[in-house]
């Protein structure tokens, strides 16, 4: 790291000397400063060990002024070219390389400053990258904020998450709604500083509560910085029954950017007004990418549907910044001490949902033979429903970049099979930014063309609830692909930003694919097993 710093701070002042851009003042500094001295470098630069934050960002607006304009580009390599020749006036092999060196860096800088663009990243967060800035979570020092839920495979409890600027205690309180908040449970804290991310991390289970009923809770230090009391509603005895349906929202890929805002307005619409029971989330959930201010806005953006319904989540390669610290720390899954979220099951009433991590360390598909027998153990016994879900896809026709084809092969060899004896009817992935879906398919064939009483699990590929970087059209035509339909009032292929609906009653399973702007269905399909 410090040798980036330290590199991008020589092509700045090179840029400063090319009398591209104006020169950094250095004249303000106030406390103990450094100097950095960098062998054959232009100059060398003294950062303030107060002020280095403020100073690493204008160092990079520079440089990315540099990066941006070919004209600046090519005066800053002249300027180092100049240099070089001072340096070595008698060694034409050293100038020649200290040419090479210097032209390489600007390169480097400007192919760095085009990856910073593609993750979002402005100078401050490149700056906390370096470890030069912090990115405070929240706006204020002690409220909470950045609420959510999530089930604990427990149907008696309910765990709530919530993130404050500073190390207060943390409690939850809860009552029937319509009572008092009497019940308190006290949180466990925790945090992490990658990033150069500052805040508090608090997780408190609400225990002993009745079935089928809705309450009401708020979270805080349990004096005076508190939340809004908010309010949810827990699972049925029967949920899954034809009496009492479980319904599910499938989502991914859905980013705190504002392509995410037409998904998120019908999402809390839908939990709002008690029309959805949970949300899972498969992979892709901030878009962060190791920017924390990204999680905090992403967490503030969806804390309007997440207060109401609980949320469940997989890691997706988006998330592997810092080995996946972020999504470690921010959600409490089952299991969450055991596999850290990575991979979990629980049943919902009649449905086992068995969550699946597909990714590695190396922005590619993986899935370790621990996993593989962790999903062995849990996909025995079947319940009436068993679905799978995790972020990068075991079938789909858009092979596009992201590892898909090489991944679809690992994945569909290390756990297909699995899959398949475990009695899994459903599986629900991301990754690709498109929706499709499969006819039920066993080793890469269809087992029938329609979905009633499948013998085989049928795949959708739901990655569009809208991200930064857009959407794709699956081509389908594979020989699992669904057939067209004639009358176009279905399809099971589209590029627009959309979400997907389980409708879990008895035996029968109606899923909907809607569109993200009017909640309007464009896909519907009716499963039986």
């Amino acid at each position: 790291m410090i040798t980036l710093w330290m590199l991008m701070s020589t092509v700045a002042v090179a840029v400063v000397s090319a009398g591209t851009v104006h020169p950094i003042d250095q004249t303000t500094s106030v406390g103990t400063a450094h100097t950095m001295h960098i062998s054959g470098a232009v100059s060398a630069m003294t950062v303030d060990e107060n002020a280095t934050c403020a100073q690493c960002i204008r160092v990079l607006d520079v440089v990315q002024d540099c990066c941006e304009n070919a004209t600046s580009a090519a005066r800053t390599i002249a300027a180092l070219g100049k240099k070089c020749d001072s340096l070595f006036p008698k060694s034409p092999s050293s100038v020649a390389l200290c040419d090479r060196l210097s032209n390489a860096s600007v390169n480097l800088l400007k192919f760095l400053e085009k990856e910073a663009d593609s993750l979002a990243w402005s100078s401050d967060a490149l700056c906390a990258a370096l470890g030069e800035c912090t990115v405070g979570c929240c706006g204020d020092t002690v409220l909470p904020e950045q609420v959510h839920l999530s089930l604990t495979g427990t149907p008696s409890t309910m765990a709530v998450m919530w993130t404050t600027a500073s190390a207060v205690p943390g409690v939850v309180t809860w009552g029937l709604a319509g009572s008092t908040l009497s019940s308190h449970a006290a949180s466990t804290t925790d945090t992490y500083t990658d990033f150069g991310w500052r805040g508090y991390l608090h997780t408190a289970t609400m225990i002993n509560l009745t079935l089928g009923v809705a309450y009401e809770y708020k979270v805080g230090d349990g004096a005076l910085a508190e939340s809004a009391v908010f309010h949810f509603r827990t699972m049925a005895a029967n949920v899954g029954t034809v009496d009492t349906p479980l319904r599910v929202a499938s989502i991914a890929d859905m980013g705190w950017g504002p392509a995410s805002d037409d998904t998120i307005a019908q999402l809390t619409h839908l939990a709002v007004n008690g029309e959805i029971d949970l949300i899972i989330h498969n992979g892709d959930i901030s878009y962060a990418d190791g920017n924390m201010a990204g999680w905090d806005k992403f967490l503030r953006k969806i804390e309007a549907y997440a207060t109401v319904v609980p949320v469940l989540v997989t890691p997706g390669n988006h998330e592997f910044w810092f080995n996946f610290t972020a999504y470690k720390k921010r959600f409490a899954m089952p299991s969450r001490d055991a596999t850290q979220n990575m991979y979990y099951s629980l049943d919902v009433g009649t449905v086992r949902l068995v969550a699946m991590n597909t990714e590695s360390e190396l922005d590619i598909a993986a899935m370790s033979d621990w996993q593989v027998e962790f999903l062995k153990s849990v996909l025995a016994p079947p319940s009436t429903w068993t679905v799978a879900y995790g972020h990068r896809p075991f079938y789909c026709t858009n092979k596009g970049p992201g590892n898909v084809p090489k991944g679809e092969a690992l994945l569909r060899k290390k756990a297909e099979a699995v899959l398949n004896d475990g009695g899994v009817q459903v599986v629900l992935s991301g990754h690709v930014h498109d929706y499709e879906r499969s006819l039920p398919v066993r080793d890469g064939l269809p087992t029938a063309q329609d979905y009633l009483n499948i013998s085989a699990p049928f795949y959708v590929v739901n990655g569009a609830a809208g991200n930064r970087e857009s959407n794709d059209h699956p081509p389908g035509g594979a020989s699992w692909s669904p057939p067209v339909d004639p009358t176009g009032a279905t399809t099971s292929l589209s590029h627009a930003v959309s979400y997907g609906i389980l409708t879990f009653a008895g035996p029968t399973l109606r899923y909907e694919q809607r569109f993200s702007t009017n909640g309007s269905v464009f896909d519907s399909f009716v499963v039986t097993c």
